[in-house]
């Protein structure tokens, strides 16, 4: 994935996305030094995107996340600031983009062999891994029933 800030975070790394709609996002410093570590987000595919709880401690600090939508390109634009007692009123916004399809685990706009060998390279238990699409921790038969109902190209 590819993503575009504003701010004072340079990039952003293990972006996943499942069918329940997480995304789980880990922020990196200009230094390439962990801004915040791995949090969750909840996607609405009817175009919202929120967080599902606080931050992150980043020296004590705290981060709130407001509610976004995205555009008709699937884009969408999240904004991160710091709690205004920290001193910080620097402010980030993230573009994602997300996948076209459930079971596109490879970003090639379609579901086809290689999204399937990669979900069975990961078969068993995994953490916030994108095969896992019914988000229960593990990626099984349920998600491989999940990938080969997407099979073909995505629609849009």
């Amino acid at each position: 994935r590819t993503f575009s800030e504003a701010g004072f975070v340079t990039s952003f790394r293990g972006v996943a996305i499942n069918a329940f709609g997480d995304v789980i996002v880990s922020a990196l410093d200009a230094q390439g030094l962990d801004f915040f570590g791995v949090r969750v987000l909840r996607y609405d595919p009817a175009g919202g995107l929120e967080w599902t709880g606080r931050i992150a401690e980043d020296a004590g600090h705290e981060f709130f996340v407001g509610d976004l939508q995205t555009g008709p390109d699937g884009r969408a634009a999240l904004a991160i600031t710091k709690r205004p007692d920290t001193g910080l009123d620097q402010a980030l916004t993230v573009h994602l983009r997300f996948a076209a399809c459930t079971g596109d685990l490879d970003g090639t706009e379609d579901v086809a062999f290689t999204d399937l060998l990669i979900l069975l390279a990961a078969w068993g238990p995994q953490a916030a891994h994108p095969a896992d699409f019914d988000g229960d921790g593990v990626v099984g038969f349920l998600d491989l029933l999940t990938l080969i109902a997407g099979w073909g190209a995505c629609a849009g």
